[in-house]
């Protein structure tokens, strides 16, 4: 014989995570319903990701301090997150990207509420010459629930140059002088 069911699972979210859920079900054409607990449904809620972005700026200048073209890709910069002493331990994975311009992006997936802590600097690729910025920053970022209870947002980020003051954008600055002939 086949017998039909409706199932009706009512979801409540409790907080941001948790959602609690009441399942009745009943025989199609019965006048009683069955207890909560003949079916069992697992439900998690995830908060949608924020992208935490750092733009930066990438300036070279010659031997005369005058500015030099920069090509794309010509530069490569890292971000890696840290824990909140900002040290990076050996063998962390960077986060990468090459300059576009004068300009590079750096991006992070935030998945889950909390305080994130980043190291911001330029690679040394030893081209012969260049003189490279060893700047150091550190990001702080704060995430939280946004007001509409379905995403993440970045609450509050503050960028700090390494041995700088307050909030500050993100720059290296190069300078190339060719060897000697």
């Amino acid at each position: 014989s086949t017998e039909e069911y409706e199932v009706v699972v009512t979801l409540t979210r409790t907080d941001a995570t948790t959602i609690s859920q009441n399942v009745v079900i009943t025989k199609i054409g019965a006048s009683t319903s069955e207890a909560d607990g003949v079916a069992k449904f697992t439900n998690t809620f995830t908060l949608n990701a924020v992208p935490f972005k750092v733009i930066g700026t990438k300036n070279l200048v010659d031997i005369d301090n005058r500015p030099l073209a920069i090509k794309n890709g010509q530069f490569t910069f890292n971000m890696y997150q840290t824990g909140s002493d900002f040290s990076v331990p050996a063998g962390t994975t960077a986060i990468q990207a090459r300059n576009v311009g004068n300009q590079f992006t750096l991006q992070d997936t935030i998945t889950t509420a909390g305080v994130y802590y980043y190291v911001i600097e330029e690679a040394n690729e030893n081209v012969l010459g260049m003189q490279y910025d060893s700047t150091r920053y550190h990001a702080t970022v704060v995430v939280g629930e946004a007001s509409n209870g379905l995403d993440l947002e970045i609450k509050s980020q503050t960028i700090v140059k390494v041995g700088g003051a307050g909030n500050t954008n993100v720059e290296f600055n190069n300078k190339y002088v060719p060897a000697p002939k």
